[in-house]
């Protein structure tokens, strides 16, 4: 285990990053509390990974150097981080790269199509591919976490089709 964390945020509010670094025990384990504008995905150098922070939750987790990082108890926060990686492989794994700027209008039509594809995929199975414990915030923040991923990924494109050209692009 490192001796610090940092953990990465971003207040969506105000439009700026902040870094947090979080000292570890000897005995492995940190206690910090960190003021959170509101709820998000955070990425903990050090960890490695990305993880879902839930504002006024207590995050109660275990690192294993052979397993990685496992979230304990049963709110929202822990749920999430349990249930996301696998609902992620399953409705996200699937992977196409962005049209690049020489592609033809069929390749961005395709890939504009194929993340269509998969928002209808995972709106028709998220509900029945949830855990029967979930929360119903857990629920909503699951469901909204992974219908996001395919409409970020096509507007995404839409404004890089946009920017490109005024900035001497194709």
């Amino acid at each position: 285990m490192p001796k610090h964390l940092t953990l990465h945020l971003r207040n969506l509010f105000l439009n700026q990053d902040a870094n947090y670094l979080v000292q570890v025990r000897p005995d492995g384990s940190i206690q910090e509390n960190i003021p959170l504008p509101h709820s998000q995905f955070a990425y903990w150098s050090g960890l490695n990974g990305h993880f879902f922070l839930m504002a006024d939750d207590t995050i109660d987790m275990v690192y294993d150097a052979e397993k990685g990082v496992e979230f304990m108890g049963n709110n929202v926060t822990a749920q999430v981080n349990r249930y996301y990686p696998a609902l992620r492989e399953k409705f996200l794994s699937e992977y196409r790269t962005s049209p690049g700027e020489n592609d033809s209008k069929k390749v961005y039509e395709d890939y504009i199509d194929f993340k269509i594809q998969v928002f209808e995929k995972i709106r028709k199975e998220i509900e029945r591919s949830l855990p029967a414990d979930c929360l119903p915030l857990t629920r909503k923040i699951l469901r909204a976490s992974l219908l996001n991923k395919p409409v970020s990924d096509i507007l995404d494109l839409m404004l890089y089709q946009k920017v490109m050209p005024t900035l001497g692009g194709w």
